[in-house]
């Protein structure tokens, strides 16, 4: 199976890139994506994975220059808002800080990115507070979501 990126990311992971881990992605098939689609809740472009708002993709460069943040939503209505490296802990949304300042100085791409996507997530978890944001270092959010099934029962 592929990996999905966005041209920027692969550039930035590719071995003699920007990043720091490119030769330790060696052996990965990757499939680039873009941003074919219209505005999506506060982001200008998006890319909608299966056309049925299901899984929607929209760039939020800022800690890399080709980051993403991945909303999912479920057939219930739970949307999930996979923010990755954007804020830590869910704290940097709801007290709306940014991460410290020694991490954002040496690991991010383009702070200023980091900072306008910030706002536009703070935005949309005042808008829509019922979304439930998953920060990548922060587990509680994930401790929280429901298994998926296998179909074996």
């Amino acid at each position: 199976m592929p990996e999905w990126v966005t041209p920027q990311e692969h550039q930035f992971i590719r071995p003699g890139g920007q990043g720091q881990f490119g030769k330790s992605f060696s052996g990965i098939r990757y499939e680039e994506h873009g941003f074919e689609g219209g505005p999506y809740l506060g982001f200008p472009t998006s890319h909608d994975v299966y056309g049925d708002g299901s899984i929607v993709v929209v760039p939020a460069p800022g800690h890399t220059p080709g980051g993403v943040i991945i909303f999912v939503t479920l057939a219930i209505g739970t949307r999930y808002a996979f923010v990755g490296d954007l804020v830590w802990q869910l704290e940097g949304i709801t007290l709306r800080e940014e991460r410290p300042w020694i991490t954002r100085r040496g690991s991010d791409s383009d702070a200023e990115g980091n900072r306008e996507n910030l706002l536009r997530m703070i935005a949309l978890k005042e808008r829509l507070p019922e979304s439930i944001i998953v920060p990548a270092h922060d587990m509680r959010p994930f401790a929280e979501m429901p298994a998926l099934n296998s179909g074996k029962q």
